[in-house]
């Protein structure tokens, strides 16, 4: 959260393994949404496929490529 907390608006965040966001709890996700919708900011993942981001249409703050 501190990553986030310290990017300027409309920045990307480059993580090396997505799956520590899957280990969140229900709102510890709705948290981190929140805050990354706040500042327009996008998580990329070069582990995940563009395809998947294509079929994560519930959530827009995040994008993999």
């Amino acid at each position: 959260m501190r990553l986030v907390s310290d990017a300027g608006e409309g920045g990307v965040i480059f993580v090396e393994q997505i799956d520590r966001l899957a280990r969140l709890k229900q709102t510890g996700w709705e948290t981190l949404n929140f805050m990354l919708a706040k500042k327009k900011l996008m998580i990329v993942s070069l582990e995940l496929s563009v395809d998947y981001c294509l079929n994560l249409s519930e959530c827009s703050s995040l994008c993999h490529v």
